[in-house]
């Protein structure tokens, strides 16, 4: 897989408004803030990761929540 880069709002927004069933969207958020709102796409699948802090990522990296082969488009609060 090609090595994770930033991208800026208007490449983010085109990606997800692709809907490629390549991409998946990754709110790094705690659950607290995904309730209160979150980017949706039709055709992008969300890997709703269910996280309580930052610091539970890796745990739910290592479970195998994503596929390398795959866009993957992160975000979180603080960008």
């Amino acid at each position: 897989a090609p090595p994770a880069r930033k991208v800026d709002a208007a490449e983010f927004h085109s990606v997800l408004e692709s809907g490629a069933a390549g991409v998946v969207l990754v709110d790094v958020r705690n659950v607290y803030e995904r309730r209160v709102g979150r980017f949706e796409a039709p055709g992008v699948r969300d890997a709703d990761l269910q996280l309580r802090q930052f610091s539970d990522l890796p745990r739910a990296l290592d479970d195998g929540a994503l596929d390398s082969a795959k866009t993957i488009l992160m975000y979180c609060t603080g960008g």
